[in-house]
């Protein structure tokens, strides 16, 4: 499996390192895993984009399958432009500011297509002080919280980066954020505590409407520390595509990126992202990388060695990220991992429950924690058995602990 993350990866790079004939030898076994993992990771488009463009050859039904992916994410594309738009009138007419986030301008406005960027969801920011307005807007039209979402929103908008996703009339997923940055993992300050954020943002025309998005330089910085210090990569390599074409379409204030990189502690993990760039296209033109961390690492090395986690196994990300933990050194931290997931906080259940942190009756949903715990142990060990997805958790494993290194 290894072998063929590395194939997809240098498929779907502007390389072209992989030559018709090594393409040959793949079996029908090695194309469903390729096509697997691209679904998976929404870059099957992409996949399907880049083949044309180097003019490889596959054979016809994989041509047809990737076609059709391509096909359904142009329709995704419309609807999601749609919604987009449908949201920014609610918002607007009602005299809610709000920004649009990350895939909404990557899709429209900096990759080639929309279809080769497809959004899973919808992510706009709003003044805390307006937060609360948005939500109670969108719920009078209709959004409703997925059976999966039904935290207190009192309590996310305290304690995460976005109230609970609420979902469309037309099933788009939505998330209402108060922050561009999860406070559990980067170890600054938000980008919207900046009182120069707001004025950076820019205004774009989509469609006859002005709509409104964060400057390329706040997208940059939001998008690998989204990527790295909050996924742990397991958002997939979309990361190194949205980099590479938002650097070579619009131009970067580099200063301004590293000062805000600084001021948050997190020049070791922009830089080791950075590389893993280099690493997928060695063109972009990237100032004042640095090349070691605090820690003495050669970051292009440490680069090197977590690549391929950008196509961790999707689904089973959550059951790896607990795994990796376990692996980590140290019967504490181990006892320790174990009793938060147990004995988690109030505020950790309202978060998952219909239930306020502050009500007598949060304790009666910790049995449904536990629940919970249980029905997921069987993944978490058949994870643990299969050498693949045990191989990814032990490297996982590595990154977590790099991650804490440099906090």
């Amino acid at each position: 499996m290894s072998d063929m993350k590395a194939i997809l990866l240098e498929l779907i790079s502007p390389k072209d390192s992989i030559t018709a004939s090594q393409l040959a030898v793949l079996t029908d076994a090695h194309w469903q895993q390729l096509i697997h993992m691209a679904r998976e990771h929404r870059i099957a488009p992409l996949l399907y984009w880049r083949l044309k463009e180097k003019k490889l050859q596959l054979p016809a039904v994989l041509w047809q399958t990737l076609k059709e992916y391509y096909q359904r994410a142009v329709i995704r594309g419309l609807t999601m432009q749609a919604e987009l738009l449908k949201l920014h009138q609610l918002l607007e007419q009602a005299g809610i500011a709000h920004i649009a986030l990350k895939g909404s301008y990557l899709s429209y406005f900096v990759y080639p297509n929309p279809a080769l960027r497809p959004m899973r969801d919808i992510d706009l920011l709003i003044p805390d002080e307006q937060l609360m307005a948005a939500y109670q807007l969108l719920l009078a039209q209709g959004y409703v919280h997925p059976p999966k979402y039904q935290g207190d929103v009192q309590s996310a908008q305290a304690m995460l980066k976005h109230l609970m996703p609420l979902q469309s009339p037309s099933q788009v997923v939505v998330e209402l954020h108060n922050k561009v940055l999860n406070p559990d993992d980067w170890p600054g300050e938000d980008l919207t505590t900046d009182p120069h954020f707001w004025a950076r943002c820019r205004d774009v025309d989509m469609a006859g409407r002005t709509i409104h998005f964060m400057s390329a330089t706040d997208l940059l910085l939001h998008l690998i520390i989204h990527a790295s210090y909050d996924h742990k990569f397991n958002n997939g390599p979309l990361i190194l595509s949205d980099i590479a074409f938002l650097i070579q379409k619009e131009p970067i204030d580099w200063a301004l990126f590293w000062q805000k990189a600084e001021e948050g502690g997190g020049c070791d993990g922009c830089s080791l992202v950075l590389y893993m760039l280099k690493l997928y296209d060695e063109r972009v033109d990237i100032q004042g990388l640095q090349t070691v961390g605090r820690g003495g690492q050669a970051l292009a090395q440490d680069a090197k060695y977590f690549y391929e986690l950008t196509l961790q196994d999707y689904h089973a990300r959550g059951d790896q990220i607990l795994l990796s933990n376990l692996m980590r050194d140290g019967w504490w931290h181990k006892i320790w991992i174990l009793t938060r997931k147990i004995f988690p906080s109030k505020t950790n259940i309202s978060l998952q429950f219909p239930v306020s942190r502050h009500s007598p009756f949060v304790y009666c949903y910790y049995p449904l924690r536990w629940l919970y715990i249980l029905q997921r142990l069987p993944a978490v060990f058949k994870s643990n058995q299969q050498q693949e997805l045990n191989h990814q958790a032990k490297k996982l494993a590595v990154l977590l602990q790099w991650f804490d290194e440099k906090e």
